[in-house]
């Protein structure tokens, strides 16, 4: 059994706070990003809807958004913004 110095102890204690800035900022950015998608490629260039999921389809019981164009169309800003938000998180990890 080794000896555990008091240094060690305030070396544990401060090892264990997480950094929690980056995860902050990174929520505030990932909500700036997706304002200024749909600004740019909703409003401005209409290449995307801005708001919706688009139309669906029914498939017995199961009514789905997937399969039509309007639908995947109104799936890409969402899934860019968390992305971004993701991979904010997994660099905050790795360093």
């Amino acid at each position: 059994m080794s000896k555990v110095t008091e240094e060690d102890i305030k070396k544990a204690a401060v090892d264990t706070v997480p950094n929690v800035a980056p995860l902050f900022w990174a929520f505030r950015v990932m909500v700036a990003v997706g304002m200024y998608l749909i600004l740019f490629f909703g409003v401005q260039l209409r290449w995307l809807p801005s708001f919706g999921r688009g139309d669906v389809v029914g498939l017995g019981w199961w009514t789905t958004g997937f399969l039509t164009k309007s639908g995947l169309l109104a799936l890409i800003m969402p899934a860019i913004t968390l992305a971004l938000f993701q991979m904010t998180l997994i660099r905050s990890l790795r360093t």
